[in-house]
């Protein structure tokens, strides 16, 4: 996983109350118990004649928990892999010809529920 390097905790998008505040549309990006993080400033054209700063700031303000949920699905993405790489190895074997008089070898039959079962498990945690 990635080492954060940005403010934890809970973000926020507040109103300005400070005389530098140009705009009514200005917004400020805060930790929950009030550091500042960024400032937002509105942009107003003829295509946005309100300004974009409450959506660019409330993107901005979920940045910690966008990271938090990429490293989550780069953990998840991760152990899909392993699990398809196993289940190349399981079907490797499976399609091994086996010498007669070998004892405790599984069969086709149950290494194809091992992999089927190792997916099911994967594909459950990915989606949970």
């Amino acid at each position: 996983m990635s080492e954060n390097k940005h403010t934890a905790g809970l973000w926020l998008v507040i109103r300005p109350r400070h005389p530098r505040a140009k705009r009514p549309d200005d917004r400020l990006i805060v930790t929950d118990d009030r550091k500042h993080i960024a400032e937002v400033f509105a942009y107003q054209n003829r295509e946005n004649p309100h300004g974009s700063s409450e959506a660019n700031a409330k993107l901005i303000a979920e940045s910690p928990e966008t990271a938090a949920e990429r490293d989550r699905l780069k953990a998840v993405n991760a152990e899909l892999l392993q699990t398809i790489q196993n289940a190349l190895v399981s079907l490797a074997i499976v399609n091994t010809p086996v010498r007669e008089g070998l004892l405790d070898v599984a069969t086709n039959a149950e290494l194809m529920n091992i992999m089927a079962d190792s997916f099911r498990a994967a594909i459950a945690k990915a989606i949970s």
